[in-house]
């Protein structure tokens, strides 16, 4: 359960609240409760923790929203940021994906505002294909 303390944390980080679809602080018992439900649904939808020794890092994960389509979402720690742990995380992550899911879809909802988000799936290999209201939708090639 450190696991889900350090993640609940990062995903109430005021950087992360601030580009999420929902901007709206998270209770400690609905956290609980999604943490639960995320650990159940692993073989279908991944979720990725990154660590340097004990400290939780960052995590990438995949979440099933439409017929064969995972929408990834991507968050590091603020005493993270800048050390290519992004980068290198989502790599990691997509080359296990698409060897587990291989005809799989990928896209990513990101804030219009978070350019460190826009260029790190730029590099990675996904391009813009829409925009709805504040967020550009990015596909993977």
């Amino acid at each position: 359960m450190m696991d889900s303390l350090a993640i609940f944390s990062l995903r109430n980080s005021q950087e992360v609240r601030k580009v999420s679809q929902d901007s709206k602080m998270i209770t400690r018992d609905s956290h609980d409760s999604w943490f639960y439900q995320r650990l159940l649904r692993l073989q279908v939808e991944p979720f990725f923790i990154g660590c340097i020794d004990s400290d939780v890092v960052g995590y990438v994960r995949y979440e099933m929203k439409f017929n064969n389509c995972f929408v990834v979402s991507i968050a590091i720690s603020s005493n993270h940021r800048g050390l290519g742990l992004g980068t290198l995380m989502l790599q990691k992550s997509i080359k296990k994906i698409r060897d587990e899911f291989p005809d799989s879809e990928l896209k990513a909802y990101i804030h219009e505002d978070n350019e460190v988000s826009i260029q790190l799936f730029s590099k990675v290999g996904f391009t813009p294909v829409k925009k709805n209201a504040s967020f550009l939708e990015f596909k993977s090639q």
